[in-house]
């Protein structure tokens, strides 16, 4: 093959396998006519390949497969195959599809429960039943498994004696031994009484150690120790030890930030010259009649994380999927946020009147000086300074809402629907400019997971806290800036799902379990 022929064959993968079956002396003879010829009819060839590969993909979805199923399609292969499809985003209800016949067969099975858990909420789930919680008398001559089985050896526990037996692993023990802590450790993948999890983003082999001891968290994922009847609601404080009970340990929602955050450091020199890579992308580009636009986004559609404080001049900047852990200002310029976090936006305009757009987003404060504020499913929690606010399915704690910092008896004009605020917020009793809508929107005091900067659950409301803001949105999903992560409405659909799949007489008991998120729980090395 010549170098024309070879310069003319670089865009289409069929077109260069055409050519290599032709007989060679048609090569020698090629000036590089015939393999653009050949390279065109094998642009064709592609063509109709990936249409067929993305109709394959439609009807028969797999997740090992590079092309993704359109999400219009689910529904109507949801049908050929029987599925009912609940999941409120397009990945679970993939999964969904995926799993469908599967599931069917394994109806009633602890396997079964804890798959669909995983696969609408899209977090680890570790699975236990209720029975095997309460205490039951020990009937004599009852088996008890070896010692092996708990990772111990039989010859521990001779000459056979009470004291020595009442020590085996596998004999139920009501009152836990004092001086013996029961934790979770490492173990051989191979071992018999091996779990298989994944604990603060690492897959981890794990057992339960010393059974008869004192729980080290009482109530959590590798709690065995044994009690009565507990008749209360399930929760991370008890009510788990019930019979009808199938217990479904997940981690919280950890929102924006997680225990295993890296951050890349910004640099100034992206403003002006760009920047892209596997992650990240920024560009600068030129608009009519207008300041330049810098646009700052993710190009997977997970955040990335950015430290140090991050300012422009004379443009105006869209993020999207960007945290950060500092803030950020924009001097003479407008500013739009999308999915992306920041602990205090300062929007400022010379001889206009800037504008501050918030879209699903976490703003700490925020202030946009004589200018507007719309905000549309986000939070703020601490403060706002604006002449205007629009504000649309989202949470304000700012017990602040004024025009600037040092008169907060200033008007603020503006609209609130289908929010909710702080029981001391100030802006609608000193002021009748900023109007809201009486039946969308609540005064409530809101508990978070965490309210500091930068760990997770931050802005995250606890789950059950407030109806209000469960289903308070416009769509019915969660209030703030988690709605269109459906926190909420992923819990709705898991609780639906599981109606035609657990046996009659049993209830599903899901429990946020911050020990599925503590990297240290199996030490530093794990």
């Amino acid at each position: 093959m010549n170098d024309s022929a070879k310069k003319a064959l670089n865009k289409s993968p069929f077109g260069k396998l055409l050519y290599n079956m032709l007989p060679d002396h048609y090569h020698d003879r090629d000036d590089g006519s015939l393999a653009q010829y050949i390279d065109i009819c094998g642009s064709l060839l592609d063509s109709i390949n990936s249409a067929l590969d993305s109709l394959h993909e439609d009807f028969l979805p797999s997740e090992k497969s590079q092309i993704k199923a359109q999400p219009w399609t689910l529904p109507y292969t949801a049908e050929l195959y029987g599925a009912s499809l609940i999941s409120p985003n397009d990945a679970g209800k993939k999964k969904e599809l995926q799993n469908s016949i599967r599931w069917n067969k394994r109806k009633g099975t602890l396997i079964c429960i804890e798959e669909i858990m995983e696969a609408i909420t899209g977090t680890e789930c570790i699975i236990s039943e209720g029975q095997d919680k309460v205490a039951i008398f020990v009937r004599p001559g009852e088996p008890v498994l070896p010692a092996e089985y708990y990772g111990q050896q039989s010859s521990d526990f001779l000459p056979l004696s009470p004291s020595t037996a009442s020590k085996h692993p596998g004999l139920p023990a009501v009152t836990p031994v004092l001086g013996k802590t029961s934790l979770p450790v490492t173990a051989d993948k191979a071992a018999p009484d091996v779990q298989k999890s994944f604990i603060a983003g690492k897959a981890v082999a794990w057992r339960v150690e010393k059974n008869h001891g004192v729980p080290g968290v009482q109530n959590s994922f590798f709690d065995k120790s044994l009690r009565t009847l507990d008749f209360r609601a399930p929760s991370v404080r008890g009510g788990q030890a019930h019979p009808s009970l199938v217990v479904l340990h997940i981690p919280p929602f950890s929102g924006f930030f997680n225990a295993y955050i890296k951050y890349r450091n910004w640099k100034k020199e992206w403003l002006n010259n760009g920047f892209e890579d596997n992650n990240l992308m920024i560009y600068r580009h030129e608009q009519k009649n207008s300041r330049d636009k810098i646009t700052i986004r993710s190009k997977t559609g997970k955040p990335v994380y950015i430290q140090y404080r991050i300012i422009t001049e004379d443009c105006d900047v869209e993020m999207d999927g960007i945290v950060c852990k500092h803030n950020m200002e924009v001097r003479n310029g407008n500013l739009i946020l999308k999915k992306s976090a920041a602990p205090s936006v300062t929007v400022t305009g010379n001889g206009f009147k800037p504008v501050c757009e918030v879209y699903d987003s976490l703003v700490k404060n925020i202030q946009c000086l004589k200018g507007t504020i719309r905000l549309e499913h986000s939070t703020v929690t601490k403060s706002i300074f604006c002449d205007c606010l629009l504000a649309s399915d989202s949470i304000i704690t700012a017990l602040k809402v004024t025009k600037d910092r040092d008169n907060v008896n200033k008007s603020v004009a503006g609209f609130i629907r289908y929010s909710v605020l702080a029981p001391g917020f100030r802006g609608l009793k000193q002021t009748t400019d900023l109007q809201y809508d009486e039946q969308s929107v609540a005064a409530e005091k809101l508990l978070f997971y965490k309210t500091e900067w930068g760990l997770p659950g931050c802005g995250v409301i606890i789950r059950g806290s407030s109806e209000f803001v469960e289903s308070g949105a416009e769509n019915m999903g969660v209030l703030g800036c988690y709605n269109h992560m459906f926190y909420s409405r992923k819990f709705a659909a898991v609780k639906q799902k599981l109606k035609d799949f657990l046996p009659i007489g049993i209830k599903a008991a899901v429990i946020e379990d911050p020990m599925l998120q503590d990297k240290n729980l199996f030490g530093a090395d794990t």
